[in-house]
């Protein structure tokens, strides 16, 4: 628990874009209660974490926890996702591209 006027961060965070690319990684990540590197880690419904990666001071969407075997990256040391500014880079097989229409915003209440 915080004390008044610290920041906790969002608990969900949605990455949009437009590239078909890794569109499935495009998604909503809700945070997990972890942190790594003294960020909190996100998880996504289909089991895909984001996740700050202090050796390379990027921001990471990945299917393992704390590597370097990514799908996307943004260089930004943010200490939460929603305040990410960068440009997201995704993984084509072979290069790491600039995703310009990609971008996190704080996700809208889940509607019951």
């Amino acid at each position: 628990m915080g004390t008044a006027g610290e920041k906790t961060g969002c608990s969900t965070v949605r990455i949009s874009g437009s590239s078909s690319l890794h569109s499935e990684r495009l998604t909503t990540y809700t945070m997990t209660g972890e942190t790594l590197d003294g960020r909190p880690v996100y998880k996504s419904s289909r089991g895909d974490y984001l996740f700050y990666y202090r050796s390379d001071g990027d921001w990471h969407v990945g299917p393992v926890l704390g590597t370097n075997r990514i799908s996307m990256f943004v260089e930004d040391n943010s200490m939460y996702a929603e305040d990410i500014t960068g440009t997201w880079r995704l993984y084509d097989g072979v290069f790491f591209f600039l995703e310009t229409g990609a971008s996190e915003s704080l996700a809208p209440p889940v509607q019951a």
